[in-house]
């Protein structure tokens, strides 16, 4: 990739893969918490051990998102469907942890209950989850790549799988 360099794109997919998968962690390091019935954001809840570390690490990856999104559009000049996509995915993984949602830890397991900031953090999930799947399928379709349509292959049926849930 032209914009960042090798040497400095290589060294950004590190930051933004270790940064953004921080909360493949959350399982080992939350002992109050069943991994097998808890969604991610459970483990990010303010008052769960190591909370913060995940929610400060989210931030970190949206940034370094947003940071190439600007770079993007500073190259092209123009805002490409692509870049709005990326734009509303890193703003997402930054207001994520900063608009947790809430839940009481009952048992291995948080009951979810609504409020405020329920409704705000469903809300940014659902907005980012569609941006998500747009240029996954933006991809797929333009690259025929086989990567670009596994991907979106499996995106397809995590949504059917999450719809008949």
């Amino acid at each position: 990739m032209y914009l960042l360099g090798h040497y400095r794109l290589r060294v950004w997919q590190a930051l933004f893969l270790v940064f953004g998968t921080s909360w493949l962690f959350a399982p080992a390091l939350n002992s109050l918490l069943s991994g097998r019935t808890s969604l991610i954001s459970h483990y990010e809840v303010p008052g769960m051990p190591y909370g913060w570390v995940f929610r400060l690490c989210d931030i970190i990856a949206g940034s370094l998102l947003l940071l190439v999104t600007y770079m993007l559009y500073k190259k092209n000049k123009k805002f490409t469907p692509e870049i709005i996509l990326l734009f509303i995915i890193g703003a997402a993984i930054v207001l994520d942890p900063l608009i947790p949602t809430t839940c009481l830890a009952r048992g291995l397991s948080c009951k979810e209950y609504v409020s405020t900031s329920f409704i705000a953090h469903a809300i940014e999930s659902t907005i980012a989850a569609v941006a998500l799947f747009l240029l996954v399928a933006k991809d797929a379709f333009r690259q025929r790549a086989a990567p670009s349509v596994l991907f979106f292959c499996l995106q397809l049926i995590y949504a059917v799988l999450y719809a008949t849930k």
